[in-house]
């Protein structure tokens, strides 16, 4: 720390050249003009009006932020095992609210121009780095910022930011300022003025874009439940309707029983996921457990039964036509579509 404050010297040793020092410090990409940027091994950070270099870093329980003020001569290193990865913001926020306390705000921009640029920017946006294709990239399924536009011309924006949504207010063109906070957040648009990404400007190495429709949270959040409703719906139905199914012709019966096979294990694949999860919890940062490999035999399994439904609902409806059945094969070929999308099918670790 001492020695960056310095270019590169600590007491009477030169460990960097002057010029190493001055060009690791120095920005050399910046997302958007307004925000800060990354520098060489360290990333600029907005710190009530003062330009700060440094860099952050998380694992499950330990939080650790370095922050170097040259300008000042200060510097800040603080590292926390906690539960709590918000800790070490308050901690560098009360440092800089005691020591450089924060300069004015910039004022609200108001105006009908303002209120439709707002309702331009909400929708759902994902960090740019992530996983696309292994199974890593189901994290980012969990993961999609919300932005909603206010009428007054606000933003609010909910994810993974933190358990309540934050919102901000405009104080520039496509610039938006937090209320409550210090945080600024910012646009970029095509040349047909649709927006493309989002920036923090705390977060200078990682960038969000716009998420497309058949990425987003909400649509297959609202796809799943309609299609375990038709699982469970299946699987109630075929205990009340034994007898009658039972006296259908072959290929209806076929179907009917294939129909109950694949909500069980729709069913029975979400719970065994959901418990290899819950038992290996951290175990997945030292590596992919057996259990978890074992447990990927399900989804491969659920989409052959599910080709299966299909092939036998059509040939059912020469029988019997029965838009119940027809739906189950539906909602099988939507969960098999997640498990493509989100590269849950087969074993694709990285």
């Amino acid at each position: 720390m001492i020695a960056h404050l310095q270019d590169g010297r600590y007491g009477s040793n030169q460990i960097l050249k002057p010029e190493t020092a001055q060009l690791m410090h120095k920005t050399a990409f910046q997302l958007d003009p307004r925000f800060p940027g990354m520098a060489l091994g360290f990333y600029h950070s907005n710190h009530n009006g003062l330009d700060a270099i440094g860099h952050g870093g998380d694992v499950a329980y330990c939080h650790t932020d370095l922050l170097l003020i040259p300008a000042r001569q200060v510097g800040l290193f603080v590292s926390f095992y906690t539960t709590d990865n918000r800790v070490r913001e308050r901690v560098v926020e009360a440092f800089f609210d005691r020591y450089f306390p924060a300069s004015p705000e910039a004022k609200t921009v108001t105006g009908a121009d303002v209120v439709a640029a707002a309702r331009r920017y909400a929708g759902s946006y994902e960090f740019t780095r992530r996983n696309h294709s292994k199974i890593d990239k189901l994290l980012s399924f969990t993961t999609q910022m919300s932005v909603s536009a206010l009428p007054n011309g606000n933003l609010v924006v909910s994810g993974v930011l933190g358990p309540e949504p934050w919102q901000f207010r405009p104080v520039g063109e496509n610039l938006y300022q937090q209320i409550g906070g210090k945080f600024h957040l910012a646009f970029r648009s095509d040349a047909q003025g649709h927006p493309t990404h989002m920036f923090f400007d705390f977060l200078p190495f990682m960038p969000m874009e716009r998420t497309p429709w058949y990425e987003r949270t909400g649509f297959w959040y609202g796809a799943l439940a309609l299609a375990f409703l038709m699982f469970v719906a299946a699987l109630v139905r075929a205990g009340f309707r034994r007898r009658e199914i039972k006296a259908l012709p072959v290929a209806p019966r076929r179907a009917e029983r294939l129909a109950l096979a694949v909500a069980a294990w729709a069913l029975a694949t979400v719970a065994v996921f959901a418990a290899v999860l819950a038992i290996n919890g951290e175990g997945f940062s030292s590596g992919i457990p057996a259990s978890f490999k074992l447990a990927l035999t399900m989804p491969v399994i659920f989409v052959v039964l599910a080709a299966v439904l299909v092939i036998a609902t059509f040939r059912a409806w020469k029988d019997r036509r029965s838009v119940f059945l027809s739906l189950v094969a539906l909602a099988a070929v939507v969960f098999s579509l997640w498990l493509w999308q989100w590269n849950v099918l087969g074993w694709q670790f990285g």
